[in-house]
């Protein structure tokens, strides 16, 4: 469970990515594995099909150092999240907290994600949505996944590292 937003700042970065994975890591064994790395894919913009990522899955694990009946290992998946370079999938706190709410509105999952903070929380605090409407409304009332447009700009990499044609 997501712990309450006090004064409309976001959980701390650690416990988004946890919750994130443990939402995606769907039977528990502390890895993602196909199905279950599909979910991140398809977070940063992968939108190939089943059989692409069947294709796909094994190059991926490659690259990442591990095998594909095993999975890519939480403690890696940690370190991709927060990885900038070009094979990295990092994302803003903010971007991690609208994929974990997205994700979980969609799932059965019973994951329990506190509201975003509000406009009258302390800005400073809180990480600037990249995606925001530039008439003052948040990208938050949108799914970050649903759509090309809506995918994180700092998901560029993580999109390349699974295969993502970009847009």
């Amino acid at each position: 469970m997501a712990p309450a937003v006090e004064g409309g700042a976001l959980p701390d970065r650690e416990t988004l990515k946890k919750q994130l994975f443990d939402l995606w890591d769907q039977d528990g064994d502390g890895a993602l594995k196909k199905p279950e790395l599909l979910q991140l894919a398809k977070a940063t913009g992968f939108d190939g099909t089943d059989e692409e990522w069947t294709e796909e899955y094994p190059g991926m694990c490659a690259e990442k150092g591990c095998s594909p009946e095993d999975g890519l290992a939480e403690a890696a998946v940690m370190v991709l999240l927060d990885d900038d370079s070009d094979v990295g999938c990092y994302f803003t706190d903010q971007e991690l907290f609208e994929i974990l709410r997205d994700s979980s509105a969609s799932t059965s999952v019973g994951v329990s994600v506190p509201s975003a903070p509000t406009a009258s929380a302390d800005a400073s605090s809180a990480p600037s949505a990249p995606n925001a409407d530039p008439d003052g409304g948040s990208a938050s009332s949108a799914p970050v996944a649903a759509a090309d447009e809506s995918i994180p700009e700092t998901a560029e990499g993580c999109a390349e590292a699974f295969g993502a044609d970009g847009g």
